[in-house]
């Protein structure tokens, strides 16, 4: 019996042996983890450039129907007008971008601005696919499958139906990640934008309807109501890419009366040549043919700028601190589609594009990836013709990210900012 026993305790593991063991299969487990979380990096980052394909193809067929015209705002080219109608009636300037439905809804996609801090910001934020406008604060709730918003930009593709799945708007990735990331959302603390994939299962729940065009325009959205900061109440949808072409806005739309003639201008795009000029109220670049092939949608790289603390709206600067949307999808690059159609992987595996310093002269931070940068100024110093005060602001944001992603092309290498 004691030989038997002896002879078990002889073939059995020591204690040594076992943590030998277990050592080994860590380090091996360290070795494999990695390069199987990069193999799915890669089919995500793979899935992602599909997603852009599929926009390439929707847009192409967008432009067939539209004269080779890209999407922009409603009525974009039209001249801003004072608004003294119903609603706000506030003798403030804006676009009337009024959109309907054949049941006679409409929904007015901007409203009045009243101060800096504007909900209305957001509209140009590059990543927004749908806004609408039901009025001030305390205007009743829309009803469930009401008419909610209007298409912005690439939300154009979703209600004309050449793009007939919202899904190649999110990247795999960023999965669930919304655009608040260390902070609230940009401009104001109340501010809210539809930006994820659970968004849209909710929207579409509470529209009835399975076409994304139709949940894009009636979905049960989440509203964005501010009674400090415009007296808003409406809705904001965005995704997860960025659309070089977001139409140029300023915050001139929502000025005094007396500032309208500061809207009827050219406005020189920087880092393009040759020199390419824009207004207000339109894409950057019009057609097809004056986009050349430079890049055109993006993995997002949206940053906050100034961000406030809570609600009790105290400014604190983000430039170093909060990070860039790309952190929440590839980090060591940007996925980009150029007008000929074709991606390519922009690849920074620095990060600079997520620590993009933001800083204006004056200290203060600027959001990175807002179309109001095509203005060559910021939000606090558009009540006037673009200068060259201003410009050099406008040259180190949103356009020298593109410029970038151009230059990756062989485009505009030796194009000045202005």
């Amino acid at each position: 019996m004691g030989r038997n026993l002896w002879r078990h305790w002889r073939t059995a593991f020591t204690l040594i042996e076992l943590l030998v063991v277990i050592a080994i299969i860590a380090i091996l487990a360290a070795m494999l983890l990695p390069a199987l979380a990069s193999a799915r990096e890669k089919a995500r980052r793979s899935a992602c450039a599909n997603n852009l394909n599929q926009m390439g193809k929707a847009l192409e067929t967008y432009l067939g129907d539209y004269g080779s015209y890209y999407p922009g705002w409603l009525n974009w080219g039209i001249k801003p007008r004072v608004n003294t109608a119903t609603p706000p009636g506030d003798g403030s300037i804006a676009y009337w971008q009024m959109y309907g439905d054949p049941s006679g809804q409409t929904v007015q996609m901007l409203g009045p601005r009243v101060d800096v801090s504007n909900p209305h910001q957001v509209i140009q934020l590059q990543y927004v696919i749908g806004a609408g406008y039901y009025g001030p604060s305390a205007t009743p709730d829309r009803a469930a499958g009401a008419l909610k918003c209007a298409p912005v930009g690439l939300g154009a593709l979703l209600t004309t139906g050449v793009c007939p799945d919202e899904k190649v708007y999110y990247c795999p990735s960023a999965g669930g990640q919304p655009h608040r990331i260390g902070a609230r959302l940009t401009i104001d603390s109340r501010c809210f934008v539809n930006d994820t994939p659970d968004d849209w299962r909710r929207a579409r729940g509470g529209s009835g309807a399975s076409e994304a065009g139709r949940t894009l325009t009636h979905g049960a959205w989440k509203t964005t109501v501010s009674s400090s900061s415009g007296n808003f109440k409406g809705v904001f949808v965005g995704m997860q890419y960025a659309w070089r072409n977001q139409t140029i806005s300023s915050d001139y739309m929502y000025t005094t009366a007396g500032l309208s003639a500061n809207l009827d201008y050219a406005v020189p795009l920087p880092y393009v040549k040759p020199r390419i000029s824009a207004e207000v109220g339109c894409p950057p670049f019009k057609t097809q043919k004056i986009l050349a092939g430079r890049a055109l949608v993006a993995d997002d790289f949206w940053k906050a700028g100034n961000v406030t603390s809570g609600e009790t709206r105290s400014w604190v600067s983000a430039s170093m601190v909060t990070p860039g949307f790309g952190i929440a999808c590839h980090r060591e690059g940007y996925n980009v589609l150029y007008g000929d159609y074709s991606t390519a992987w922009f690849a920074d595996v620095d990060e600079r594009v997520i620590w993009w310093d933001t800083t204006l002269a004056s200290g203060s931070q600027r959001t990175l990836g807002s179309s109001v940068h095509w203005m060559g100024g910021d939000y606090n110093t558009n009540y006037a013709a673009p200068t060259a005060a201003n410009r050099p602001d406008a040259a180190n944001y949103t356009p020298l990210v593109w410029h970038n992603f151009d230059v990756a092309r062989g485009l505009d290498a030796d194009a000045p900012a202005f």
